[in-house]
């Protein structure tokens, strides 16, 4: 499973970056792990944001939606394989304890 990051205007920045949700809009925790990227571009990649939603206090295993155990384990798999991507040189970790906005309606959530 291959991800490729290709874009005209890469030529004219200094960094990439980009925001990635596998694991969590995107399939499991586990597909991280099935995941290849190829950044043909010689210049510091930063992921933009990443992150899965918990309710703190909700708990389950690590594939129970809005558990704690699952945030958790998205982030666990994620950071193993962001270390695959040579070009790496930072994160900004979304959906920690910084998301309340009246605008997004989760029912029970």
């Amino acid at each position: 499973m291959a991800r490729t990051i290709t874009d005209p205007f890469a030529e004219f920045v200094d960094i990439l970056s980009f925001n990635q949700y596998i694991g969590w809009y995107d399939g499991l925790p586990d597909k991280c792990s099935k995941i290849q990227w190829n950044i043909t571009q010689n210049k510091p990649v930063v992921i933009s944001e990443l992150g899965a939603d918990a309710l703190g206090g909700i708990h389950g295993d690590s594939l129970t939606r809005w558990s704690e155990e699952l945030q958790k384990y998205f982030f666990k798999e994620n950071l193993k394989m962001g270390s695959k991507i040579r070009q790496l040189r930072g994160s900004t970790p979304c959906i920690l304890v910084d998301f309340r906005s009246p605008r997004r309606v989760l029912p029970g959530i």
